[in-house]
C-alpha cells in the first residue's frame, strides 16, 4: 500500500534543470512529479499552470511541488541528496505524509539530507 506525500522543493534559480532530471526519476521511481511554482517560468519548463509569487518582487528561489504516491520517502530524499546541484546548500525539501500534522524539513549538508524538524516517528513512511 502506498501513501500520499505532499512535497515542496525549494532550489536556487540556477538548479531548475536538475529538478527536471529529478522529475524523470520521480516518474519512474517516486510515484509522481513536481510542478513549478514561481515568479518567472524558466524557458525549459513545459507550459502549464503556475501560481506566481505574491508581493512586488521576484523571489530568489524557485519552488516545485506535488503530491507523490509512494510507500517510503527515504529513496526520494537519498536521490535528491546525490543529484548534481549547483547550489546544494539552497536545496530545501518539505514533505508531509497524509497522516502527519506538519511538514518535515530536510536540507542538504555535506551531500546528505539532514532533518531539521522534530523527529516524530510516523511508523510507516520511513522518515528516519
Amino acid at each position: 500500500m502506498s501513501h500520499l506525500i505532499v512535497t515542496l522543493l525549494m532550489v536556487d534559480t540556477t538548479d531548475n534543470v536538475t529538478v527536471n532530471d529529478l522529475n524523470v526519476w520521480l516518474r519512474d521511481n517516486g510515484g509522481g512529479f513536481l510542478n513549478f511554482f514561481g515568479h518567472h517560468r524558466p524557458k525549459h519548463v513545459a507550459p502549464g499552470p503556475a501560481a506566481p509569487w505574491g508581493g512586488y518582487k521576484a523571489a530568489n528561489v524557485d519552488v516545485w511541488g506535488g503530491v507523490l504516491n509512494t510507500l517510503d520517502g527515504r529513496p526520494i530524499r537519498s536521490h535528491i541528496a546525490r543529484m548534481p546541484w549547483r547550489e546544494p546548500d539552497c536545496v530545501q525539501l518539505l514533505m508531509q505524509a497524509e497522516e502527519d500534522m506538519y511538514f518535515h524539513l530536510w536540507m542538504i549538508r555535506q551531500r546528505q539530507m539532514d532533518l531539521y524538524t522534530p523527529e516524530e516517528e510516523t511508523g510507516r513512511l520511513g522518515w528516519h
